[in-house]
């Protein structure tokens, strides 16, 4: 009678009803073949980083150039007004009292 109870309550017992250890489906020809794709790509994946990495470098060189340039023409502009300015003062009749 207390079999039955143990086993209507689906309790094993000191036996448990499923097995409690379970084997990996591929085992050791899954970990394999992981390592293998590891070990080829890995080293594509480092590599395609680092020119990722050199053409954001290569972008922000080209943009601090840009930038740079800029900022010398914006000078170049502005001494060039300044010129300008002392030519067209330079012309103009002084006033005398």
């Amino acid at each position: 009678m207390v079999a039955q109870l143990v086993w209507d309550q689906w309790v094993g017992g000191s036996n448990p009803l499923s097995p409690t250890n379970f084997e990996p489906r591929f085992g050791g020809v899954f970990c394999f073949l992981l390592f293998l794709i590891l070990l080829l790509f890995l080293p594509l994946l480092l590599l395609l980083l680092l020119l990722l990495l050199l053409l954001l470098l290569l972008l922000l060189a080209l943009f601090l150039y840009l930038l740079l340039s800029l900022l010398l023409l914006l000078l170049l502009l502005l001494l060039l007004l300044l010129l300008l300015l002392l030519i067209a003062d330079s012309h103009t009749p002084a006033c005398r009292e």
